[in-house]
Parts: structure tokens; C-alpha cells; sequence
């Protein structure tokens, strides 16, 4: 659309034309474009208007380019097999900020998820169930927490469960040992126990989530204020513009009685005299 608007700013400057419209709708366009990414413009002699993202040209004198769609979030970057484009302000960069840190947050649950599979499933694997069989698993899946769930072995049979090492009734030393896993220190976790990785994970969201929407307000607080210098400088003030007209009308209004009364007065001249 922009690029559109400049071949139309051109042809009508060309012709010795003034299109205010025309650049209206392109600084509303720019402004709307300014919101989704960080952008550069440069205004060219014959009007045309060029608009940069880092390094790449989105629009130039007369045509536009589309940013790539391939991103790397962790890098905040969009890039093809030409070029890497920095992402650095607007909704994208935010999107591409949100998308890392979920991504963040997705690798400490996995790794919470593997090691207490590997751990609960290490130490069952000694025991034996009622059906006198051993080496049983009670969770599978391998790649984290998307996957982890029952073994089938379990799920087929609740007697596949092991309680304790001896296959007997009663015997629930092994069922003891696996509920104190949840108290136990794991060096994949960083010394913490599943219970505390699992808390801190979740206060770590709580304190980011806290931290992001206070800085959410306050970017909205000087977005506001800035708009607002911008619309003193660029906008139209409507009670002004309203008082302006009344002026007019006003003066309108009185000229219009000075000529009458003018009418008036000659006219009476013209009788006096012609009498």
C-alpha cells in the first residue's frame, strides 16, 4: 500500500499538485507499519517515500519486498537464504521475545519430566510385582514432558506395579523409596529435588510474568505521551479548529451587517436627496 501511494504521490506531484491526502494516508500507514516492526523512512526528492527493517529495503522507490518468514527466535532475526534481518521493536519483536522465552521455559519442564521418568523408572525396574516379573517401567516416552505417560505394561495390568523388591503383599519398601524421590536432590536438576526445580520453575514465571506487564505499562505510558506530542505537532485540535470557524462565522456575520447597514443608510441618502 505504501508503495502503491508512492507512485500516486509522484504522478501527482508531478503535475504541479499538492496531495495532502495522499500523504496522510501514507504517515497513517507508516505509523500502523511502525507498531508491527521497527522501521526507517527516508523521503525522497521526487516524494517517494523508501522504509528500512535493519538493512533490508520494504519499500523503495518503486516497488516493495516482503520481510522473510523464516525466524530464529532466540535471536530475535528473520532471515532467507540471502540475508539476516535484526529484529529489534514492534509486535514481531515481541512475538519473537515471547517465543524464546516459552521456549525457555518448555526445555526445564522437559528436563524436570526426563529425570523424574528416569529416576522413578530406574528404581521400579528393581522391583518385583504380584505377577513375579521385574524390570518394569511406570512411565514412558523419551523427549519430555509432551510424551511422558503410563507404560503400557501398566496400563494392561495394575498388578505390574511394584510395591516392593519381594513380589510379596505387603511389602511397600519400594513404593516408600519412589515417594521420597520427590525430596531427593538431582544433579540434572542442579542439586534441587523435583518438588523445588518445580516451584522455582514456577515462581521464575510468576516474577517474569509480574516484571513484563509492569514494563508492558509503562512502554504503554510513553507511547501515549508521545502520541500525544505527535498530535500537538501534526494533529488537528478540534475545540481549536471549532472556535476558529465560530470566529469566522462571527466576522462573517458582522460584515454582513456592516454592508446592510451601508444599504441602508445609502438608500435613505438617495430619498432624502431625492427629495
Amino acid at each position: 500500500q505504501v508503495s502503491e501511494l508512492n507512485a500516486e504521490i509522484r504522478s501527482s506531484l508531478g503535475s504541479g499538485a499538492v496531495p495532502n491526502d495522499l500523504l496522510d494516508q501514507r504517515d497513517r500507514l507508516v505509523n500502523q507499519l511502525s507498531g508491527l516492526v521497527d522501521v526507517r523512512t527516508q523521503i525522497l526528492p521526487d516524494g517517494a517515500m523508501t522504509v528500512f527493517v535493519g538493512q533490508h529495503t520494504l519499500v523503495d522507490q518503486v516497488s516493495s519486498r516482503p520481510l522473510p518468514t523464516s525466524f530464529d527466535a532466540a535471536n530475535s532475526t528473520v532471515y532467507n537464504s540471502t540475508e539476516t534481518i535484526q529484529i529489534r521493536g514492534g509486535r514481531l519483536a515481541g512475538l519473537l521475545g515471547g517465543i524464546n522465552q516459552v521456549q525457555g521455559y518448555r526445555q526445564q519442564l522437559d528436563n524436570l519430566a526426563n529425570e523424574v521418568r528416569s529416576q522413578i523408572n530406574s528404581l521400579h525396574q528393581t522391583g518385583t510385582n504380584l505377577n513375579n516379573t521385574t524390570g518394569i517401567n511406570i512411565f514412558s516416552g523419551t523427549v519430555g514432558a509432551s510424551d511422558l505417560d503410563i507404560d503400557p505394561a501398566i496400563i494392561a495390568d495394575l498388578k505390574n506395579i511394584s510395591s516392593g523388591t519381594s513380589g510379596r503383599p505387603g511389602d511397600n519398601g519400594l513404593a516408600t523409596a519412589l515417594a521420597g524421590l520427590r525430596d531427593t536432590a538431582m544433579t540434572n536438576l542442579g542439586g534441587s529435588s523435583p518438588t523445588q526445580f518445580f516451584s522455582s520453575l514456577v515462581g521464575r514465571l510468576g516474577q517474569d510474568t509480574n516484571f513484563y506487564a509492569a514494563s508492558a505499562d509503562s512502554q504503554s505510558a510513553i507511547a501515549t505521551q508521545l502520541e500525544a506530542q505527535r498530535q500537538s505537532v501534526s494533529g488537528v485540535n478540534q475545540d481549536e479548529e471549532l472556535a476558529l470557524m465560530l470566529k469566522y462565522q462571527r466576522s462573517y456575520q458582522a460584515a454582513a451587517k456592516v454592508l446592510t447597514i451601508m444599504d441602508q443608510v445609502t438608500d435613505e441618502l438617495i430619498r432624502s436627496f431625492g427629495r
